[in-house]
């Protein structure tokens, strides 16, 4: 890369684990920030790439994306838990905390609608309260071990699609900026892997929720193959057969 971009990641777990293994040059171009803005700043201008929540392609249709990486879960480990009141079957209500962005918003409804045959209003919130049903999005969810009172919502997704969550993509709206990013990514789950416990260590949480992360990291695919642009494929399709969204639309892979 003869310019070097700018480029925006999701303040999270997975993200720190991502940039670890990118060259020094690269990582001093890194910034950290809230999931739910880093389209709007790639539109704008203000980044040249970014990881973004997959749902945000569904309004930023111009974008190209990543055919070599996105964060994809397909077991325990999560970007999003969901926490339920204790005998509660009946659901009306979520509230959202924490990192939460499109996805968090558009999926929940799909997959309450889907596991649990309801129909649901969400709502934000900062604070959780226990007489309420939450989804936490981010690292919240490994603060006191939370995590492990909670349900993954990756879990829920990637069994009801029969394939992966892509739960974020990486996009960019210059295509040679990103097909030059994307010769980083060879080996990536290899590299992360082999770097994963020194630098989930020194991360700020409970030593129950590393050992976690540590113990579960298989489940979370960087390198996207054809079975992660499947499933993104069929997610960003969702929406539609939900009646969320009006229209089918092709994603501009790099």
């Amino acid at each position: 890369m003869s310019k070097l971009p700018n480029i925006l990641l999701p303040d999270n777990v997975f993200s720190v684990l991502f940039a670890s293994v990118l060259p020094d040059n690269v990582k001093e171009r890194i910034k950290f920030t809230a999931s739910s803005v880093i389209s709007n700043e790639i539109e704008t201008g203000n980044a040249d790439i970014g990881i973004i929540p997959s749902c945000d392609l569904i309004k930023h249709q111009n974008l190209f994306v990543s055919n070599k990486l996105a964060f994809s879960f397909d077991g325990q480990l999560s970007g999003s838990y969901l926490y339920f009141v204790p005998g509660q079957n009946n659901f009306t209500d979520l509230y959202l905390t924490g990192d939460a962005n499109s996805n968090d918003v558009i999926l929940s409804k799909i997959v309450f609608n889907e596991r649990y045959s309801s129909q649901i209003q969400i709502h934000l919130a900062n604070e959780i309260d226990s007489g309420k049903n939450y989804l936490v999005a981010g690292d919240k969810n490994f603060e006191n071990g939370k995590f492990s009172r909670g349900l993954s919502f990756a879990d829920e997704l990637s069994t009801m699609l029969f394939l992966p969550y892509v739960n974020f993509v990486l996009v960019s709206k210059n295509e040679s900026s990103l097909s030059s990013m994307n010769k980083l990514f060879e080996g990536i789950d290899e590299r992360i892997e082999s770097s994963s416990n020194e630098v989930i260590n020194k991360l700020q949480f409970d030593t129950a929720s590393k050992d976690f992360i540590n113990e579960n990291l298989n489940s979370l695919y960087y390198e996207m193959t054809e079975n992660e642009t499947d499933a993104l494929t069929e997610l960003i399709r969702l929406p539609y057969y939900h009646g969320i969204t009006e229209e089918l639309f092709d994603l501009r892979f790099v």
